[in-house]
């Protein structure tokens, strides 16, 4: 049986949601011609990664103490923390620099349909995942399950950022998705830049 408040299983359900994520974001923006929702997309990957580190540290951070760690294993958790941060680093760079090529080369295409109705679909369960695991955090005090809650909260903001370059192409302005795509960048690294700042605090 699952037990919706475990650490690890919260943290499992993490990597299948943003699994699925990735794949639909990333399928949708490629078909349905969006630059925001594929950068979206990478960040749903990203994501994947990191709380697969958060995963193993909880497996870690719940050994007893032995002849080298005689006060247990908990630092594993903030370990994971700034790995969280690290990646989200990363991810920003990466998605800023893919921006560049788009207002070089002016190349602007409207998003179809399919990029509006799977972002909205996207906002939606990312909000569930990160009310989900917010709850799971207070309730086990778990700074690397908090981390992962609040990178689902920051999914749904860069989520609706890349929604709203999608409606404002289809209103007639093309250059509005490539521009969500940098504000996505944009977001993801102040975020990680804060992450930075709360693992500094292990009972944040």
């Amino acid at each position: 049986m699952l037990i919706l408040n475990s650490a690890k299983n919260c943290a499992f359900i993490s990597i299948i949601g943003n699994a699925i994520l990735f794949f639909i974001k990333f399928a949708a923006g490629i078909f349905g011609h969006s630059q925001a929702l594929i950068a979206d997309a990478i960040h749903s990957l990203s994501d994947v990664g990191y709380t697969i580190i958060v995963f193993l540290s909880l497996k870690v951070a719940a050994k007893g103490p032995d002849e080298d760690h005689p006060y247990g294993h908990g630092n594993a958790e903030v370990v994971s923390a700034i790995f969280v941060s690290l990646i989200m680093l990363s991810t920003g760079i990466y998605v800023g620099f893919t921006t560049i090529n788009s207002f070089i080369e002016k190349h602007f295409i409207v998003p179809s349909q399919l990029a509006l109705y799977v972002a909205l679909l996207a906002i939606g369960i990312k909000e569930i995942l990160f009310r989900y695991t917010l709850w799971v955090a207070e309730r086990t005090n778990s700074p690397a399950v908090k981390a992962s809650a609040y990178d689902h909260r920051s999914d749904v903001l860069s989520t609706v950022a890349a929604l709203a370059g999608i409606i404002g192409a289809k209103l007639g302005f093309p250059f509005l998705d490539p521009l969500a795509q940098r504000g996505i960048a944009v977001h993801v690294l102040h975020v990680s830049m804060v992450y930075g700042h709360l693992i500094t605090y292990v009972n944040y």
